[in-house]
């Protein structure tokens, strides 16, 4: 059920003039995906702390009106920080390098779907690093999502609008964004498949 409430968003993203085949059961959906204690990592807490120490004003698992969690957010401006860990990613075999995994991904998208800015912060950038590195780690995360200096401020309020200051897109922002003239399926083809 949690699994058809992400599908339910994306319904709706991607066909906001359309009705979800399965809309008389998306509460239960949305119970499903919102129904379990979220608690901060140990991970978590050390980069909130360290956001905080820099300026950035934040909420920890703040729920959006979507129903997504969000381990690090500014509600008001639509901005959050994703800290992941191992459980994020599948790692290649034979390279070793770490990929993130399709949930994640598609939370992803569905939050900038939504208008989020977010960026993500990985255990294995992390762990090792020096207090320096994560402090410069954390500066880059802040700039992708529009936050421009250690103090939280805003890029995008501090820009002048007359110099035509354009934020350039993150990387997740260059993927293509979501359909909208893609054909549907029939409601019997859904029905059937579930």
């Amino acid at each position: 059920k949690s699994q058809l409430y992400a599908v339910a968003l994306y319904f709706e993203a991607a066909w906001p003039d359309q009705n979800f085949p399965l809309s008389h059961r998306l509460e239960s959906f949305r119970f499903a995906y919102t129904d379990c204690e979220r608690t901060p990592s140990h991970l978590q807490d050390e980069v909130s702390a360290l956001l905080a120490g820099m300026g950035w004003t934040h909420s920890s698992e703040h729920e959006t009106v979507e129903g997504f969690s969000l381990d690090l957010a500014d509600p008001e401006s639509k901005r959050a920080m994703e800290v992941d860990g191992p459980s994020h990613y599948l790692q290649d075999a034979s390279t070793g390098d770490y990929i993130e995994n399709g949930a994640t991904r598609f939370k992803s998208r569905l939050l900038r779907s939504f208008g989020w800015k977010v960026a993500h912060v990985a255990f294995f950038d992390w762990d090792d690093a020096s207090e320096s590195d994560r402090r410069q780690l954390l500066v880059k995360k802040l700039a992708c999502i529009g936050v421009d200096d250690a103090q939280g401020g805003d890029r995008e309020a501090a820009a002048p609008e007359s110099a035509g200051a354009v934020l350039p897109p993150t990387p997740e922002e260059e993927k293509p964004p979501l359909p909208d003239s893609t054909p549907l399926p029939s409601s019997e083809t859904v029905a059937t498949t579930l």
